[in-house]
């Protein structure tokens, strides 16, 4: 089974909790005043018909995290054997880790 895309998809939500407007006051949750939780969702596709589905959690970093995966990431996956996720794994951290640590 080949993976033949990998896309990112946004997810906006509202969001009170550190925001000052919600009910729960000011300075709740720390310094995160955000109006809505943004996440990405990774959606991943394969010759078999199977879709998998998982998350690129960034807070307001969410579209620079999609760009990575875009341009980076999913055209590297695409082709890829899922039968052996490890093995992809370490290349992917070879490949954009750049260190000795993950060259194993």
């Amino acid at each position: 089974m080949r993976i033949t895309a990998v896309t990112g998809h946004l997810l906006s939500s509202a969001f009170t909790y550190g925001n000052p407007a919600g009910p729960h006051g000011a300075n709740r949750g720390g310094n995160l005043h955000l109006r809505n939780m943004d996440t990405l969702l990774v959606q991943v596709e394969t010759d078999a018909g199977i879709t998998g589905w998982g998350e690129g959690f960034g807070f307001n970093l969410v579209r620079t995290t999609r760009q990575a995966l875009t341009e980076l990431i999913a055209p590297v996956c695409i082709g890829e054997d899922l039968g052996d996720t490890p093995g992809l794994m370490r290349r992917l951290e070879r490949r954009f880790h750049n260190s000795a640590a993950t060259a194993r």
